[in-house]
């Protein structure tokens, strides 16, 4: 099997406020799991 992994950062991932996000969630994990 062929495995794929992943890396990112949560914080820029999710701290800018053209991610759609609430400015409480910004650059968290909660943050990822709502985009």
């Amino acid at each position: 099997k062929d495995l794929i992994i992943y890396e990112m950062n949560v914080r820029a991932f999710t701290a800018d406020a053209s991610s759609g996000l609430g400015p409480h969630i910004r650059g968290s994990y909660l943050g990822v799991i709502e985009k």
